[in-house]
């Protein structure tokens, strides 16, 4: 039986869309930035005020207690979403002939590798319409890679032509690690722990 109300699903779909609307806007912007602003300085900046940000709630709410496992688990979190995927994607973004909406919609294929992951780590299965879903994710990002590639063998566009795809898919797939571990943390300590600890730690390294 679903014990999720209509009001509950409502508010989630909601909240996913703003979510969805705000994040919408992070390569735009980083590409703005990124002739002025080193990319591993907007990085560090935008994860240290949002853990610090975070962990406040949690001290205002209690929450702050954690064990050392799961501080190393969180730690293990931030450095697969911080030092590694969203470095990749801020380099991806700093180079030139890089395109914000290209490193968008090649990013937003992470939910092919979180299936990967989940079905290999959590043991989640993939069935049939999963599988097909998968097969058109992988298709879609292998179609936008093309032009950047043509353009590549064309001598066109500068070192972010192909290298910027490259990087991003790779943050992709660092990020789609990054979801299954933070999932298994989350279901114990909340999310709200779970990304104030990996935030704060993956900015320091």
């Amino acid at each position: 039986m679903d014990t999720i109300s209509k009001s509950e699903r409502s508010r989630g779909f909601i909240l996913l869309f703003a979510t969805i609307l705000f994040f919408s806007t992070y390569e735009v912007v980083n590409k703005m930035m990124g002739g002025r602003i080193d990319p591993f300085q907007i990085n560090f900046i935008r994860f240290f005020v949002g853990g610090a940000m975070l962990l406040a709630v949690a001290a205002v709410k209690r929450e702050l207690t954690i064990s050392p496992r799961d501080f190393a688990l969180c730690a293990l979190a931030g450095g697969l979403n911080v030092v590694v995927s969203m470095s990749l994607i801020n380099a991806s973004l700093s180079l030139p002939g890089s395109s914000a909406a290209v490193t968008a919609v090649l990013f937003s294929c992470n939910p092919v590798f979180v299936s990967i992951f989940a079905a290999l780590i959590d043991g989640e299965r993939i069935g049939p319409r999963k599988v097909i879903a998968l097969a058109l994710g992988i298709a879609g990002t292998v179609i936008i890679s093309l032009k950047p590639l043509m353009a590549s063998m064309g001598g066109a566009g500068g070192a972010g032509v192909l290298l910027g795809p490259t990087l991003t898919v790779l943050s992709a797939l660092a990020f789609g690690f990054y979801t299954v571990v933070g999932k298994r943390i989350s279901g114990r300590i909340g999310s709200l722990r779970m990304n104030g600890y990996a935030f704060l730690t993956g900015s320091f390294m």
